[in-house]
């Protein structure tokens, strides 16, 4: 059995001003390489729960462990910096930046100091991931609804992340679209990324049959108090 690579521990977390916590989680852990499923109405705090995972907020109180490590551990933010650059996250709003997609793409391999002539590479191999092969020279203001989002998508994949957080990202999206987004998930996650997926669409769990968490009103529902999520055989 593989160790879980998120465990969340007695998290609570409250917004600024706000007495009442917007999320409580008792026990949570994710399992490496699987698409986990955050399923609830809105405002039942899957956005909340993502920006924890993806580093963006801390909790107020209690402990997030990824892969062993503690991200804020002696009240130092170096580690939590360097697991974050692992972790990306796409909502629901593509937010693509003016130009062409291959410059949308470039951007964070940039940041990482990839070298230019690798950068190409990098850019085909994600636009191939998403079904958009001929896209690099195509401006952003001439994309559809769908392919915007899977722009962003491609945008995320690129920097190669471990882990892959999408907020209501697919919710916009045609019938057609959302068939090519939820084939992308399952063969991202079959070549070992870890997904999580926050959704109010309840349908989507059939067809993400791995792990589904419910929330409502910032806590979790119907799941045992220390749940241990198995790890695909």
């Amino acid at each position: 059995m593989s160790s879980p690579l998120y465990e969340l521990s007695d998290v609570r977390f409250a917004y600024p001003g706000r007495t009442a916590p917007a999320l409580v989680v008792d026990h949570l852990e994710l399992a490496p390489g699987r698409v986990h499923l955050l399923v609830g109405p809105n405002g039942a705090g899957k956005t909340t729960l993502l920006h924890l995972l993806g580093l963006l907020r801390r909790p107020g109180v209690g402990r997030i462990v990824i892969d062993g490590l503690d991200p804020w551990a002696n009240g130092r933010r170096t580690t939590a910096l360097t697991l974050r650059r692992g972790i990306a996250l796409v909502s629901h709003d593509a937010y693509l930046f003016r130009g062409s997609v291959a410059a949308n793409l470039a951007y964070g391999l940039k940041v990482r100091g990839v070298p230019r002539r690798r950068r190409e590479g990098e850019i085909a191999r994600a636009l191939e991931l998403v079904a958009l092969p001929e896209f690099n020279r195509r401006r952003v203001d001439t994309l559809s609804a769908g392919e915007a989002q899977r722009v962003a998508l491609a945008r995320a994949l690129v920097c190669q992340p471990r882990v892959l957080l999408l907020d209501e990202a697919g919710a916009n999206l045609d019938r057609a679209s959302q068939a090519v987004f939820e084939r992308i998930i399952k063969e991202v996650s079959d070549q070992g990324l870890t997904v999580v997926l926050a959704t109010h669409q309840a349908d989507l769990a059939a067809r993400f049959p791995d792990n589904t968490i419910q929330l409502a009103e910032g806590r979790l529902r119907g799941r045992p108090a220390r749940p241990a999520i198995q790890p695909r055989s």
